[in-house]
């Protein structure tokens, strides 16, 4: 019953940080990368030590502890930083605690170890959940094996020994699985929350727009007539100039009431089978007039059947809103460039590259959100308007910017496989 207790309090002593992270901070550092590293390392290098000062006793001579779970979950998820810290950390701690056969077993261990992680970070965070908790046994199977091999290599093999070893060994990857499988659920109901309360405000902004709009078009619509008969008169020049202004401003208006109506309703009828490839050729011809006054090149790459099911209209003003967009951002030029491909999870990714001014995390964090513009005569809305439209086709987006450098926007749409495609026609 003691070799349970204390497998337990270290259980314990690994998930404490893992939900501190997701209640408190998740949501806040889900954009820097860096900050989101060193929490990684700070939690799970508390863990780390807990569990090492706190071993489980397994029969009369071993001591093992958990120490390799915050090792596992700190790399995966908070990169190779996280993964180097976390073994200086490992190493130094067990240094104070005495230079004996358990320090070099924990350096050998961490030599053949911390490399494996880290060469599985990348995939890791592309996979989904599945790949994911499949990934975790592999990895944790791993590590009991080189635990295992290194512990006999330095130490006298006998049947207690194996007992012991293989007993914290099933105990090491079933609790990996648990920890990591709870982390992977928290991750997701951070997300799904985020989605709701997003979702939320815009419905509520959808609603008031929707019931105001119409309201202000109409008696705007009777101004606008009485202005054009008056345009229409024999007028003194500067009278006629006032009123011309005033028309302009008044149209202006009307399609900025227009892009809250899309906003309100995107119109998600009348879909479609659309050859991506062919809209982006299409924006490109479009823009390119656009493109060439702002000294701007605008090249396209597409690659397999990059076949979704969307309203041909509305992902055209998408696509024109986020190129637009991008040549706006290059004040001294340069190449945008849009491309699409067919990736094997059954996805079509839409990007579109510039080497603008760049954006910083907070501004990343606010796009798509209501009067949020870095023009400085924008609304707001052809970007609202954007997240909008592709969100009613079940697509994602996601942006990357470095300042200076450039921003990329990512779209994400459900394929049309092949022979989907065949059958329909």
């Amino acid at each position: 019953m003691t070799e349970i207790k204390d497998l337990l309090l270290q259980i314990l002593l690994i998930i404490v940080p893992i939900f501190i992270y997701h209640m408190f901070y998740a949501e806040k550092l889900k954009l820097d990368q860096r900050r989101r590293s060193w929490f990684h390392s700070f939690l799970n290098g508390l863990a780390i030590v807990l569990c090492m000062s706190f071993p489980v006793a397994i029969g009369m001579e071993s001591r093992f502890d958990l120490r390799g779970i915050p090792l596992l979950i700190g790399t995966l998820y908070g990169g190779y930083e996280t993964g180097a810290v976390l073994s200086l950390l490992i190493i130094a701690y067990r240094f104070y605690l005495g230079v004996d056969v358990g320090f070099y077993h924990t350096v050998i261990s961490l030599l053949f170890i911390v490399p494996v992680f880290m060469a599985f970070y990348r995939v890791y965070q592309q996979a989904d959940r599945t790949t994911r908790r499949n990934c975790t046994v592999l990895l944790s199977v791993y590590h009991v094996i080189v635990i295992s091999v290194v512990y006999f290599m330095l130490s006298v093999f006998t049947f207690e020994n194996a007992m012991s070893l293989f007993i914290f060994d099933i105990a090491f990857i079933l609790a990996s699985c648990f920890l990591v499988y709870m982390n992977e659920n928290l991750r997701e109901n951070n997300r799904m929350r985020s989605e709701l309360q997003k979702t939320e405000k815009l419905r509520v902004l959808s609603d008031l727009t929707s019931a105001f709009a119409h309201e202000i078009r109409n008696p705007m619509q009777v101004n606008r007539g009485f202005l054009q008969l008056m345009y229409e008169e024999p007028l003194p020049p500067h009278l006629k100039n006032y009123v011309e202004i005033c028309l302009k401003e008044m149209d202006r208006a009307n399609l900025i009431i227009s892009d809250y109506l899309s906003f309100a309703k995107p119109h998600t009828e009348d879909i479609e089978m659309i050859d991506v490839g062919k809209q982006l050729e299409q924006v490109q011809n479009i823009l390119a007039p656009y493109a060439l006054m702002q000294h701007v090149e605008i090249q396209k790459d597409t690659s397999g059947s990059c076949i979704i099911m969307a309203n041909q209209q509305k992902l055209n003003q998408c696509l024109i809103n986020l190129v637009k967009n991008g040549i706006e951002a290059m004040p001294n030029g340069g190449i945008l460039l849009i491309s699409c491909c067919a990736k094997s999870n059954g996805k079509v990714t839409i990007a579109i590259t510039d080497q603008g001014v760049g954006m910083t995390k907070d501004q990343i964090k606010r796009l798509g959100t209501p009067f949020y513009t870095l023009k400085e005569k924008g609304t707001g809305l052809g970007l609202m308007v954007s997240y909008r439209i592709i969100q009613a086709f079940n697509g994602l987006i996601e942006v990357s910017s470095e300042l200076g450098r450039g921003t990329t926007f990512s779209i994400e749409f459900p394929s049309i496989e092949p022979v989907e495609l065949r059958q329909t026609s």
